[in-house]
């Protein structure tokens, strides 16, 4: 997916209850163990969001997923499943490089949590070269629970509010084996 606009400012908040709306969602249905294979390149895209939106780019059951190069903005939904930026979930393999996620409350979130379809945990993602700029008491990389081989690094991460995090790291069930940080 390559080179697209999306313009999603004028979505409501209500819509949020219902796991939508999201800018780019790639979620395909493979059953235990599923992973598309080669993984997608989301590349160049520019996703515009507002207070309604749960998510601006969201990959799930990928193998070797490729998010570079996007532009985010304004993904500024708090109710839960509130989402971030970009979402890697139950993936093995992904890069998040290059991306430019601004003024949303999560910019980039990694959950170790297995998927629900493919019961899956992601494991060896890097998330390297963003520009991470917070809304107010944001957090720049995101993980509520433990990934394999996750490298964080080169990221630039502004945050501003007395509770913001740039990178938070949670251990719910599982940890970090081979976690590497260099901002």
């Amino acid at each position: 997916i390559r080179h697209n606009y999306v313009d999603m400012s004028t979505c409501l908040a209500i819509h949020a209850a219902a796991n939508v709306p999201i800018g780019i969602e790639i979620f395909p249905r493979g059953g235990a163990g599923f992973l598309a294979d080669p993984g997608i390149l989301i590349e160049g895209n520019t996703v515009i969001g507002s207070a309604g939106v749960i998510g601006g780019i969201k990959i799930s059951a990928q193998k070797g997923a490729r998010v570079i190069g996007n532009w985010i903005r304004d993904i500024l939904c708090t109710a839960p499943p509130a989402e971030g930026g970009v979402i890697l979930v139950s993936s093995t393999g992904g890069t998040i490089v290059g991306n430019t996620v601004y003024n949303s409350n999560d910019g980039i979130s990694v959950s170790g949590a297995a998927g629900i379809d493919n019961g899956i945990n992601n494991s060896e993602i890097v998330v390297s070269g963003n520009v991470i700029v917070c809304a107010a008491n944001g957090t720049g990389v995101f993980s509520s629970d433990g990934v394999d081989g996750l490298g964080i690094g080169e990221n630039s991460i502004l945050g501003s509010g007395a509770s913001a995090v740039a990178v938070q790291l949670q251990c719910a069930t599982a940890g970090y084996g081979g976690l590497m940080i260099r901002n």
